[in-house]
């Protein structure tokens, strides 16, 4: 199970790094970006140290999820 949430947060980020490589989102001084993130199943996935500013989190499952300032957010786990 961690194998495979691994490999999806993998892929995801590479769509997201791949995304902004291309420069798909250029920012511009003094504007303010903002970013949506498709339905992502984050369960479990340590994003300690990830830049979420301005990200939409809504749709994504966020269980047993360790957020960047290493806070743990269960607010998507189904008891």
């Amino acid at each position: 199970m961690k194998k495979l949430v691994l490999t999806i947060f993998v892929i995801t980020a590479m769509f997201v790094w791949y995304g902004f490589e291309g420069k798909s989102s250029i920012a511009k001084p003094g504007s303010e970006i903002s970013s949506d993130m498709s339905p992502t199943n984050f369960s479990g996935a340590d994003l300690t140290g990830a830049n979420l500013r301005g990200v939409s989190l809504d749709g994504v499952i966020l269980c047993n999820t360790t957020m960047p300032d290493g806070t743990i957010n269960n607010t998507s786990c189904k008891n």
